[in-house]
């Protein structure tokens, strides 16, 4: 068996989730649904998720140092600092 198939696997039947060109099936019930009380750890989970995406879909438009009126953030460090007045 290749751990590489050349072509999509069509047998996959119900929700799926596509990587390049490869298909995995995902459960058949959502995880999580309107009225779906957290943990903890799964709102840390979700909360840190978030963050990840917005890092990794912002990296790329993002080339060099930012400075706003209020606020100078840098590429090194993810605090800011006020410009003293």
């Amino acid at each position: 068996m290749s751990e590489h198939p050349t072509t999509p696997n069509t047998a996959v039947s119900g929700p799926q989730l596509t990587v390049q060109g490869i298909r995995f099936p995902l459960p058949t019930q959502p995880r999580y649904a309107e009225g779906h009380v957290l943990t903890s750890v799964e709102a840390s989970v979700l909360n840190q998720t978030f963050a990840e995406n917005l890092r990794n879909n912002w990296a790329n438009s993002i080339s060099s140092p930012r400075t706003y009126p209020s606020r100078t953030w840098t590429r090194a460090s993810s605090t800011r600092s006020s410009p003293s007045s």
